[in-house]
C-alpha cells in the first residue's frame, strides 16, 4: 500500500513538472534571451541573439548580430595605398579611405563565422522568433591564429621577391603592394584574435614598415614624361611628384599617356564626353605596365567639358600611377 502510494506520488509529481516545463517552453523566455551568459559564458563563447517574424529570420540576425560584436573598429588612420605613399597635403591626396582594410574585416568575419551555429530559438506566445547564435572561441582563435602565420610567411616571401627577384620596377611594387594588403589582412585577424583569446600575435613586419619601402622605392626612381601637349607632360609631372617619384629630362623609364576622345553628344540637356585615358610605363623602349581608365564627363554648356576633363584627370592620376606601378599588368608584354 505505502509502496503504491509512493509511486502514485511520484507519477503525479512527474506530472507537475512535466507540465511546468511545458508551460515555461510556451510562455516564458528561456534565460538565453536577457542573459546568453547564463548557458554559455562569455570566457568560452561569443554570443548573440536574434529576433524577427520569421524563424530563418531570427537566425540570420542572430548571425548578422554575431558578426556586428566580431568586426573590429576600422582605424581613423589607414588609409588607401595612393594616400598612404603620397607627399602632397592636396585634398584629394589625404582623404582617408578604409575600403581595402573593410574588405578584408569583413572576408574575416565571414571566415570566422562559418564556425558560428545556431543553438537556441524559441517562438513567443506573440509569434515572434529568438535565436541564439554562438561562436567558440577556441577554434575561432585556432583559425586566427593560422591566418596571422600564413600572411606572415606571405608577406616575407613578397618582400623577398620584391628586393631579390623581381625582374622590373612594376613587379617589384607590386609584390610590396601584395605584401601590404597580406599585413593589413594580417592586423585585422590579429584584433579579432585579441577578441577570442584576449591576446594576439607580434608582427615583424607592418603594413606601415612596407608604406615605408613602398615610399623609397618610388623615391629611387627616375622617370621621364611624353604626352601629347606641354600641359599633359606638366600634369603627369605634377602626379609623380605629388608620389615623391623623381622627375627626369631622360631616362630609361618613361611615362607615357594618351587621351582619346569622340565627338560630345547632347542628351537631356546635357553635354557628354566620353573617352578612354591611357598611361603605359616603358623600360627603354619595353613596355612593362599599360592601363587603360575610361572617360565620362557632363556639363550643361559644352565649353566647360574640356575644363573639367582636365580636372577629372588631374584629381585621378596620382591614383592612376599607383595602379600602373603597383599592379599586375593588363596585359603581358
Amino acid at each position: 500500500m505505502k509502496l503504491q502510494l509512493k509511486l502514485t506520488l511520484h507519477m503525479l509529481l512527474c506530472g507537475f513538472l512535466l507540465a511546468a516545463c511545458s508551460s515555461n517552453d510556451d510562455t516564458t523566455p528561456p534565460s538565453w534571451i536577457n542573459s546568453p551568459d547564463s548557458l554559455y559564458p562569455s570566457t568560452q563563447y561569443l554570443t548573440a541573439v536574434g529576433q524577427a517574424s520569421k524563424r530563418d529570420r531570427a537566425s540570420n540576425v542572430a548571425l548578422a548580430n554575431l558578426a556586428k560584436i566580431f568586426t573590429v573598429e576600422i582605424e581613423a588612420d589607414s588609409s588607401d595605398l595612393t594616400s598612404a605613399v603620397s607627399t602632397s597635403s592636396l585634398a584629394g591626396m589625404q582623404t582617408t579611405t578604409t575600403q581595402e582594410l573593410s574588405r578584408n574585416i569583413v572576408t574575416n568575419t565571414e571566415l570566422e563565422l562559418q564556425g558560428a551555429i545556431i543553438k537556441e530559438a524559441w517562438q513567443s506566445p506573440t509569434g515572434d522568433y529568438y535565436a541564439l547564435a554562438i561562436l567558440e572561441k577556441q577554434k575561432a582563435a585556432r583559425h586566427l591564429t593560422q591566418t596571422i602565420r600564413n600572411a606572415d610567411k606571405n608577406t616575407q616571401q613578397l618582400i623577398s621577391y620584391s628586393s631579390n627577384q623581381a625582374p622590373n620596377i612594376v613587379l617589384a611594387l607590386t609584390s610590396l603592394r601584395q605584401a601590404r594588403a597580406e599585413q593589413i589582412k594580417r592586423e585585422v585577424a590579429n584584433k579579432q584574435l585579441v577578441q577570442v583569446a584576449n591576446q594576439g600575435i607580434v608582427n615583424k613586419t607592418s603594413s606601415k614598415e612596407i608604406e615605408t619601402l613602398i615610399k623609397l622605392s618610388l623615391a629611387e626612381l627616375k622617370v621621364a614624361t611624353a604626352a601629347e601637349s606641354e600641359r599633359s607632360n606638366n600634369v603627369l609631372q605634377s602626379a609623380l611628384g605629388q608620389l615623391g617619384i623623381p622627375h627626369a629630362i631622360e631616362s630609361n623609364l618613361t611615362l607615357k599617356a594618351n587621351l582619346d576622345t569622340i565627338d560630345p553628344t547632347f542628351t537631356n540637356q546635357w553635354y557628354w564626353l566620353r573617352g578612354s585615358y591611357d598611361l603605359s610605363i616603358l623600360d627603354g623602349d619595353t613596355v612593362i605596365s599599360s592601363k587603360r581608365w575610361p572617360i565620362k564627363i557632363s556639363a550643361k554648356e559644352e565649353q566647360l567639358l574640356e575644363a573639367r576633363l582636365q580636372d577629372q584627370i588631374s584629381a585621378k592620376l596620382p591614383d592612376y600611377l599607383i595602379e600602373l606601378l603597383s599592379t599586375q599588368p593588363t596585359q603581358n608584354f
